[in-house]
């Protein structure tokens, strides 16, 4: 049996990371851990990668978001149809 031992961090897709570094920073994830710009998988693809900690994190995990923006190409896929 798997113990559920915490959730390391959540991913998510931006349009503008200045903007969200400034609200993920504003709700507690004010640290950055790297900030990368450059090619990333996928057929020629660049963006910038930020992972954000949050210096207030829990027992159950890291409290750590992954921010991703496209530079290139035609941008993250959209959202799913409901």
């Amino acid at each position: 049996m798997t113990t559920f031992k915490g959730v390391d961090h959540v991913g998510v897709g931006v349009a503008d990371m200045d903007a969200a570094l400034g609200f993920y920073g504003r709700v507690g994830f004010g640290d950055v851990l790297f900030d990368y710009t450059g090619d990333v998988p996928g057929p020629d693809r660049r963006a910038r990668v930020v992972m954000l900690g949050n210096l207030g994190s829990t027992p159950i995990g890291p409290g750590r978001i992954k921010l991703v923006q496209v530079l290139d190409g035609d941008g993250p896929p959209p959202a799913p149809s409901r």
